[in-house]
Order: C-alpha cells, then structure tokens, then sequence
C-alpha cells in the first residue's frame, strides 16, 4: 500500500494552490488530481485502501509523494490520526499576514457564491475567518505531534518577493531537485464569479461529487477550463473591499498573532502591522 510521504496542511489562502501547480510539474513529485483530498478531516471512514488508491499511479522515480489539502491544520483530531498512520511524512504549512488572509478568505466566500454580506458581519457567520489565520493556534498543534525537522513553516511573502528561493525551501525539504518557479506564475489572479447563483451551484455540486469519492474528478473540472470559465477578473476599482474600520478591527484581533510569530521564527513581520491599504491578495 503507497501511502504519502509528505502533507501541505494549510491553513487556506497561504499559496497552497501554486504549491500544487508547481509539485505537480515536478518529474520526482506525484501528486493526485485531487487538491483537497480532505482525507484525515472529512473522509476518514474510507480508510486507508480508499487514500492509498489515490497515490498507486506513483512511479518510482517519483520519490515524493504528498497531498495539497489546506484544512488539516484546523483540527486535533486530524493531526492526531494524521501522526498515527503517517508517523514518518514531512508537513508542509504556510504562513500569511493574518489580515490580508483573512481578506483573501473573504473575498473567496463572496467568489465561491457562499456570501453576500459585508466583511463586519461575515466575520459573525463564518468564525473560520478569524479561526484560520490564529497561527499560535494552528502551529502548536503539529510542533507537539512532530519533531521540528519534519516540519517546514513556510512565509507567503517570500513566494511573493523570491518564488524560486521559496521553491528551493520546498525541494529542500522533500529531498527532490529545485526545479526555477517561473513557469508557475500567478496561479489564480483575483476573480470574481460571472454569476453569484452559478458559482454557488458549483461549490455545492463540488461537495455533492466529492461525497460519492470523486475527489480527482473535481480536481480535473477545478484546475481545467471549465472550473476557469465561471471567473473573471476583480475590477479592483469597483470591487466592495473592507471598509477602513472593518480592517483596522482586523488589526487589533491579530496583533497577538504577529507578536507570537516574530518570536517563534525570529523573523521581522514589521510588514504584516498596520498599514492603510489593504492587501487584497485573493
């Protein structure tokens, strides 16, 4: 049974779907059709034959072989089953300005059909938004269950400022040659859904899809032209963006965050604080 050697577990709107494009090119990495499993969170009951089906068509040179699936990060008990039947995989997260993720994450909701409402009152009826981007939460969870050289902490600004010393963190990491981040490029500029009802039908449809264990056939329909063709780009200058207030409440609730990720990584966030435009990132 071929099961995966390394994870990206997330969390979301941290530059999981360019890692996907750029591991899937790579001729030593397999990765299923499938970005988001959901695996160890959703699908558990299928057990291990059902996982291990998605990983066969592995060759042997493909030395690394892993999932994109940006939710397990957000759960115990994920992590917990996670570390019991994969006690030896490498896990991959990402880090983000917790306010331009959560912005990003916002912008997706309206995008994905999910809301309408203004980014105030969405942070009430989607908690994750907020949940999502607590890293002093997020990371602990795996640092307790895995030793420090399993992990690879990733920061969205560098794939941002240096995509190919980003890349060179991840091959590293893996074991597998760097490969240049060029022919990646932007791998989902900021859109918006041609139609709200359209692109609501098709995140419901996705769910349905992936419930009868369709997973790679929703990764085919999401990454092809026909998952493209729903979107267009973000107008910016006519695109509803937080309000000044909305962001200067995001903040407050995130300063303790960026106190606690400077002195975990040692690293000047000085560009995560404060500053009068919003970094609409989607």
């Amino acid at each position: 049974m071929q099961l995966p050697n390394f994870l990206f577990i997330g969390p979301d709107k941290t530059g999981s779907t360019w890692i996907f494009e750029y591991l899937r090119q790579h001729p030593q990495c397999f990765i299923p059709d499938a970005k988001d499993i959901y695996f160890f969170d959703r699908e558990y009951r299928r057990g291990l034959g059902w996982y291990a089906d998605f990983f066969a068509p592995a060759t042997a040179d493909q030395i690394a072989r892993g999932e994109i699936s940006h939710d397990y990060i957000l759960s115990d008990e994920t992590a917990d089953r996670i570390a019991a039947d994969l006690p030896g995989v490498n896990i991959l997260l990402s880090m983000r300005n917790p306010r331009a993720r959560t912005v990003s994450h916002y912008l997706y909701l309206k995008r994905s059909g999910m809301t309408r409402q203004p980014l105030g009152e969405a942070l009430e009826s989607f908690p994750d938004l907020i949940e999502n981007s607590r890293y002093s939460v997020l990371v602990p969870r795996y640092r307790a269950r895995f030793p420090e050289d399993r992990l690879c902490c990733l920061f969205f600004d560098d794939l941002k400022t240096d995509p190919n010393g980003y890349a060179r963190q991840i091959t590293d990491f893996l074991g597998i040659a760097p490969r240049p981040a060029e022919d990646v490029g932007v791998v989902r500029p900021a859109s918006r859904a041609r139609s709200f009802a359209l692109a609501r039908t098709m995140k419901l449809g996705a769910a349905a899809a992936r419930q009868m264990g369709l997973q790679n056939f929703v990764g085919r329909v999401k990454h092809g032209a026909l998952g493209r063709s729903i979107y267009v780009p973000i107008d910016k200058s006519s695109e509803a963006m937080p309000s000044p207030g909305e962001l200067a409440r995001l903040d407050e609730i995130f300063a303790p965050e960026i106190d606690w990720a400077e002195r975990e990584f040692g690293r000047d966030l000085s560009a995560w604080r404060p500053r009068a435009a919003v970094d609409a990132e989607a």
